[in-house]
């Protein structure tokens, strides 16, 4: 357990503090933070809360699964140039969320996660926006042998939202895009390593396209 405290000029504080718990195969983290001040200007405080928690379960010694999730919330007033005030205000809030299975052999090892984004901001000008970044990835690393290494792998991501002005003002929008790749590394007299790999990438809004690359890395 931690717990930490301070506080400075212009009523600047920060509380923040943090548990990790191990029992068994269960593993827990939390941890929480406060922030304000109230600036050293009229109308320009900031305030943020944000809280973070982490659950993890080891199936076995080579599977594990975990799951945590955060939320942060900011609120700030900037009060413009000093010659010339002009008041400013925002108000975020932002969370993210994911489950995660991992694997880890002696010559081998990977992750397949899914994952969840989402925000919303108000801003004093009238513009309000909420957003959400969705997605799964999944990849597995191999080390044929002492030289040789191979990572293969497939993502997919789903972007959406909506904002409330603009030329597509209250329209919900949502684009989406997939990709396998794989990724090679070869290194040779320790010094010289030979990296390459090939993706095919579709998008929803831009289809579907090749991607390559190569290189080489020489180390002193």
């Amino acid at each position: 357990l931690q717990l930490r405290a301070s506080y400075g000029s212009f009523n600047t504080r920060n509380l923040s503090g943090n548990i990790t718990i191990n029992k068994n195969k269960f593993s827990t983290y939390l941890s929480a933070n406060h922030a304000y001040t109230d600036g050293y200007r009229p109308n320009t405080d900031f305030l943020t809360n944000n809280g973070y928690a982490k659950i993890g379960y080891a199936l076995n010694p080579h599977w594990n699964i975990s799951a945590d999730v955060s939320q942060a919330f900011y609120e700030a007033n900037d009060n413009g140039p000093v010659y010339l005030p002009a008041p400013y205000h925002i108000d975020i809030s932002r969370g993210r969320t994911s489950l995660s299975i991992n694997n880890q052999h002696e010559k081998h090892e990977g992750v397949i996660r899914i994952y969840h984004n989402y925000g919303k901001h108000t801003l004093s000008d009238g513009w309000i926006s909420t957003d959400y970044n969705s997605g799964l990835m999944a990849y597995q690393h191999w080390k044929i042998n002492q030289n040789w290494q191979l990572t293969g792998g497939v993502d997919f991501i789903q972007l959406s939202g909506l904002g409330n002005k603009g030329l597509n003002a209250n329209k919900f929008l949502r684009m989406q895009s997939g990709a396998v790749y794989i990724q090679s590394r070869y290194n040779l007299f320790q010094q010289i390593a030979f990296n390459g790999g090939l993706r095919y990438e579709s998008n929803s809004i831009f289809g579907s396209e090749w991607v390559y690359n190569g290189g080489i890395n020489w180390e002193a």
